[in-house]
């Protein structure tokens, strides 16, 4: 029982940073919505080559032999990454497609949350349910993007984002508080 414990705090803590990266990274595309999608694009970039040349280290470090890839792990992420540093442009363009699904899915699981508050009988089940409803719209509006340009939108999932990281923080403290309260 106390493995199970300490495994619910880590996968509590895991999430509370989650949500504070989701937040931060939500200010950031406030305050440069202009650039941001740019500075992701290639931060994604650098993290795929740096993944992709630690595979490759792996590979060739540990002699692996039959049924290891490796090496086409560490030569596609490189690649890729080394594409997306080189023309980011063109990886921003799905950029928002990526968080506009990254929303929704963030919607249907606080619904799921929502739905799990009402089986245990929780009070303010309700208040997630609407707050999901509310993500999946956004998540929605974002997918189908009528901005008129991609400052715009980043401002918008930017805003989204601050939103959903508050929001996900509060659930987490809620969530933790359900749960002593259903363990005594």
């Amino acid at each position: 029982m106390e493995g199970l414990v300490k495994k619910i705090k880590g996968i509590r803590n895991e999430m509370i940073g989650l949500s504070i990266v989701l937040m931060l990274a939500g200010i950031f595309m406030i305050l440069f919505p202009n650039t941001s999608g740019n500075i992701i694009c290639r931060g994604v970039g650098a993290v795929l080559c740096i993944w992709g040349v630690v595979r490759l280290v792996a590979y060739f470090r540990n002699n692996e032999i039959l049924g290891s890839f490796g090496l086409v792990q560490g030569v596609a992420l490189a690649g890729f990454g080394l594409y997306i540093l080189i023309r980011p442009g063109i990886i921003e363009v799905f950029l928002t497609t990526v968080f506009a699904i990254i929303i929704i899915v963030d919607g249907i699981l606080k619904l799921q949350y929502a739905l799990d508050f009402r089986k245990l009988d929780a009070g303010g089940w309700w208040i997630e349910a609407v707050c999901a409803a509310v993500m999946i719209i956004l998540g929605i509006v974002v997918l189908f993007n009528p901005f008129a340009t991609v400052a715009a939108v980043m401002l918008f999932i930017g805003v989204v984002f601050v939103f959903e990281g508050a929001w996900d923080l509060a659930s987490i403290l809620y969530i933790s508080k359900i749960a002593k309260e259903f363990n005594k």
